[in-house]
């Protein structure tokens, strides 16, 4: 395996406690309104959004489970997107894969706005409340797109059968129709983003697509990853693959790659990837 960055961490049940304990603490000192009060909303009115808003002028977010609290949580209060090496600044182009609700890419567009930032969000549920919550905070520099970035265009299959949105994945790139669970959404491969934005280069690209990471960058050759100079991704180890084929794939395309494992589950973590 190709030689990286590694921030070791704690792990076990001990850490994953420490971790749900201090994630509470960030929630009830980051948001205007008790995280539990929010959840409890979201649970016991399905369907109806509830609004949440960051506390020092941050954005607000219309959110619909416990989950979507969770992510602001990670994103926007956490930064877990930006860390070595990888720190958004101002006017660069910022590409959002798996934009779900728009707490990146709104989060992002608020604090840099003279960025521009493309959100990708492929699930139908999450994707209406993308652009609600980008009406919601008035942004300009936010463009979405309800496609899923994966590693072939044309039309794919989402499974959509998990009651939580942030869960929704792709299952399959066909053309072929969706089977119960499933609904079947535009697609297009990260070179093919590129030239249908006509971007010579990205300066950030975000991703978290539970498990679509691999085709996504296993399928983008050298000079498609050239046009990219920085990468921030949510990695799932399973079925699709692991986060040592990533490590590979993109130092081989000339990244140097950081791994940070998550404090509570073994297969999940971040790589952030850069160019030296």
């Amino acid at each position: 395996m190709a030689a990286m960055i590694q921030k070791p961490r704690m792990t076990g049940k001990p850490a994953r406690f420490l971790y749900y304990a201090a994630s509470a603490l960030t929630l009830l000192a980051g948001l205007r309104v008790s995280w539990l009060a929010a959840a409890a909303g979201t649970v016991l009115r399905p369907g109806r959004p509830r609004r949440v808003r960051l506390r020092r002028s941050g954005p607000s977010f219309f959110v619909r489970t416990p989950m979507d609290i969770w992510t602001i949580k990670e994103v926007c209060l956490d930064r877990d997107y930006e860390r070595v090496g990888v720190a958004i600044e101002p006017g660069w182009v910022v590409i959002d894969i798996g934009a779900g609700i728009g707490e990146f890419a709104i989060d992002t567009a608020v604090r840099h706005p003279s960025s521009v930032v493309h959100a990708f969000e492929p699930s139908p549920g999450s994707y209406a409340l993308l652009g609600r919550n980008v009406l919601l905070n008035d942004v300009r520099n936010v463009r979405t797109y309800a496609v899923a970035v994966t590693g072939v265009g044309g039309v794919a299959r989402l499974d959509i059968s998990a009651d939580d949105g942030a869960a929704h994945h792709v299952v399959a790139t066909a053309s072929t129709g969706a089977a119960p669970g499933e609904v079947t959404v535009q697609a297009a491969t990260l070179a093919g983003v590129l030239d249908d934005l006509r971007l010579a280069s990205c300066d950030f690209l975000k991703i978290d697509c539970e498990g679509g990471e691999y085709p996504l960058l296993l399928a983008a050759d050298e000079a498609t990853l050239s046009r990219v100079a920085r990468i921030c991704l949510e990695y799932h180890d399973g079925p699709q693959g692991t986060h040592e084929q990533l490590v590979d794939h993109l130092t081989a395309a000339g990244f140097r790659v950081s791994r940070t494992g998550s404090r509570a589950y073994r297969e999940i973590g971040f790589l952030y990837a850069w160019r030296p």
